[in-house]
């Protein structure tokens, strides 16, 4: 498990007891930073898992991998050539 999945988990959390809190007290600003927190929580979480994803296939599938980074080159040097 990535860093970052662990990361976006824990802060996920904080924004979702953050958001409760400020709709329990009424306060709406502390409601939306909640609301804010959890969603980059989120977004942290999915990112290590895209990272985690991208690793497993690396390891597991080596030469596929490796082609798919040298077109994904190839093509990104094709492309700035062109600028």
């Amino acid at each position: 498990m990535d860093e970052d999945t662990i990361a976006g988990a824990g802060q996920r959390m904080a924004g979702k007891v953050e958001g409760a809190a400020g709709a329990v007290l009424g306060d709406t600003r502390t409601e939306a930073r909640g609301q804010a927190r959890k969603a980059a929580g989120e977004l942290q979480q999915q990112y290590g898992e895209i990272k985690d994803a991208v690793r497993d296939f690396a390891v597991h599938q080596p030469f596929l991998a490796l082609g798919a980074a040298t077109v994904f080159g190839m093509l990104l040097g094709v492309h700035l050539s062109r600028r």
